[in-house]
């Protein structure tokens, strides 16, 4: 992320990021966000609340790898987070002029099918089934801020603010 790389059962409260123009966050694997790259895996009490995300490039590019013939999946890219998991209440953050881009890379997609998801907030979000509390989203403002997609990728969630809900 953009401050943090992860943070289990954190509040990230009043952080700003308010980049120089051309400046970017390049997303090699796996999770990546303005704010931080994983948030998550609370009792409901972790908040994600005021933080800014201004004027900045949030960027990956299809990867994916093969290990023990396990698949493993791309990249998930949010404006404040690249995943978040069950517990975490995202109340009052703003997205201003961010790019999200997820672009092609062919040299890196070893299978088709490879997930690689962007939401305005959260890539992607995990709703542990055995848990009960559930990812909230509040109040949240989106200014000027676009998401470039592979063609045929997923279909945003919740206006665009996540782009896959497992």
């Amino acid at each position: 992320g953009g401050i943090f790389g992860n943070g289990y059962t954190n509040n990230l409260t009043n952080n700003e990021i308010n980049a120089s123009t051309g400046s970017y966050i390049e997303v090699d694997f796996y999770y990546g966000g303005g704010i931080v790259g994983f948030i998550g895996e609370s009792n409901g009490n972790s908040m994600i609340q005021n933080n800014i995300v201004k004027n900045i490039e949030i960027r990956t590019s299809t990867r994916g790898y093969v290990s023990g013939g396990a698949v493993y999946t791309g990249s998930f890219i949010g404006g404040i987070s690249g995943i978040a998991h069950y517990g975490i209440q995202f109340i009052g953050n703003t997205i201003e002029n961010v790019v999200l881009t997820h672009a092609v890379d062919p040299t890196h997609v070893l299978q088709e099918n490879l997930e690689n998801t962007v939401g305005y907030i959260a890539g992607i979000t995990s709703n542990n089934s055995s848990k009960v509390v559930e990812v909230v989203f509040k109040d949240n403002v989106i200014i000027g801020s676009t998401r470039n997609l592979l063609p045929g990728a997923d279909v945003a969630l919740n206006q665009g603010l996540v782009g896959i809900e497992r």
